[in-house]
């Protein structure tokens, strides 16, 4: 017992604490974080890349309850060998069901149009629209091939533009499934 009173006067000195009372620990206020929300959010898709459900979800949660603007570009990738307005209907028509696709999930702030474009120039057409409409945030997706994460040509580009904050959004079921860790201790040399 008279250890314990011992180490107890001793660690009450060392820390500067009276013996006979009790000290409340004061803990720091938190910091005034709220959260982000832009005023208007462009999501852009590109022609082979399919619907996703996640990257409009995404711009809904950036564009915050204050109910902000969503614009969807959809890029429909016209041949160098074809003129720039040639007709494509299947082609421009897939386009638009991206757009009318965003708008039964994000309702009537939802706006959208199909670009045309050259191969190759997407990630311009992305950039310039974004600094078109004064867009804060852009959203894109990022592909997977054989589990891993493709940054190909167009999200390299507005990366690079950078005309505003540039969101990427992972699609879960593009990822294949992980590999179990007794699977990968076998195959270890």
């Amino acid at each position: 017992m008279l250890l314990g009173i011992t180490v107890y006067v001793l660690y009450r000195r060392n820390q500067r604490l009276p013996l006979t009372q009790t000290v409340k620990v004061v803990l720091p206020e938190p910091l005034g974080v709220e959260e982000v929300e832009y005023r208007s959010v462009l999501v852009a898709f590109e022609d082979d890349e399919s619907f996703s459900t996640e990257m409009v979800a995404t711009a809904v949660k950036l564009a915050g309850k204050r109910r902000r603007g969503i614009h969807v570009h959809s890029m429909m990738t016209v041949p160098s060998n074809l003129p720039l307005n040639a007709e494509m209907p299947a082609q421009e028509a897939e386009a638009q069901a991206k757009v009318e696709e965003a708008k039964l999930i994000g309702g009537q702030r939802v706006t959208g149009h199909v670009a045309r474009v050259r191969p190759g120039q997407a990630g311009y057409s992305v950039s310039e629209e974004a600094a078109e409409i004064k867009s804060e945030a852009i959203v894109m997706g990022l592909r997977y091939r054989n589990g891993v994460p493709l940054y190909d040509k167009t999200l390299q580009t507005v990366l690079g533009e950078r005309p505003c904050r540039v969101i990427v959004v992972s699609d879960p079921s593009d990822k294949p499934p992980a590999i179990p860790s007794a699977a990968l201790a076998e195959t270890a040399p």
